[in-house]
């Protein structure tokens, strides 16, 4: 690896490899195996899960929180993410992390880069950090390897729960990110229909509601219901056009704070992480 005597010389063009690299959507190389300098030898079924996926749709996202940076690609099939790459820049840091995926589960993480490191007896200072994690089914990690200015070092526990932590936090933006936008006056919520009640609670509001319609449309949103309910009086997730109107003050109804008359539904389906945003 290239090492600048420069800290903030070693920052800038770390910043600027990586931008290039994310605008580009290239990947280096895994580094050569035999060299301890060069980091820990990565599994070759690595490349082929990158190649495979940069196939596949992409989504990208990008945050900034203070002179911190985030931009991240992610790849995805179907309902599952495949493989994401961050690139993290800011005064202290300048990291590339990828995040490979088998089904729903995150496999392996690795990290290359710069980041603040203090090895005594030397003084805090930017140096090389590459770092590689492989996970078991039940998330558990099998294989963690690191190395600190080409040192062997720990993974502390924390890093552990941080990787996993940010796994997740990225595959539910993504998630986000890939769901259908409303359509003008639609409303997306939690359905649940049985004897005796009807009710719909829309995204981002605490409250219930009665849920009517004419005698046509409560059947067709009936048998949608049916169709994927797998117990009685299952909230499935439904997006549904309609008006809110008064209370009604007899019956079951009046337990509810007001009615929503429903002129036509777009979807019904079992509840998933993305659906309320």
């Amino acid at each position: 690896m290239i090492r600048w005597s420069d800290g903030r010389s070693w920052r800038l063009t770390m910043l600027s490899a990586l931008a290039l690299l994310v605008a580009c959507g290239e990947s280096p190389a895994p580094p050569p195996s035999g060299s301890a300098d060069d980091g820990p030898d990565l599994p070759a079924e690595l490349a082929g899960i990158e190649a495979i996926a940069r196939e596949l749709p992409m989504i990208e996202g990008e945050t900034q929180d203070g002179d911190v940076q985030t931009v991240y690609r992610a790849y995805v099939e179907g309902d599952s993410t495949r493989f994401i790459e961050e690139v993290v820049t800011g005064e202290y840091s300048a990291t590339r992390d990828r995040y490979y995926f088998k089904g729903d589960r995150l496999a392996y993480f690795h990290r290359e880069g710069s980041q603040l490191i203090a090895m005594p007896p030397e003084p805090p200072g930017l140096g090389d950090v590459v770092m590689f994690v492989a996970f078991d089914q039940t998330g558990r990690p099998t294989e963690q390897l690191k190395r600190l200015k080409g040192q062997a070092a720990e993974i502390e526990t924390f890093e552990l729960t941080a990787i996993a932590s940010r796994a997740g936090e990225l595959t539910r933006d993504v998630m986000v990110k890939r769901r259908p936008a409303l359509a003008e006056g639609e409303l997306e919520g939690y359905l649940v229909m049985g004897e005796p009640l009807t009710t719909f609670q829309p995204c981002g509001d605490a409250k219930i509601y009665w849920l009517d319609t004419d005698a046509a449309g409560m059947s067709g949103l009936r048998a949608d219901y049916d169709r994927i309910a797998t117990r009685p009086l299952e909230p499935l997730y439904a997006r549904i056009k309609g008006e809110f109107g008064e209370r009604i003050p007899t019956g079951m109804a009046s337990n509810y704070p007001a009615v929503i008359t429903v002129t036509s539904h777009s979807a019904v389906s079992r509840r998933q992480d993305r659906d309320c945003p």
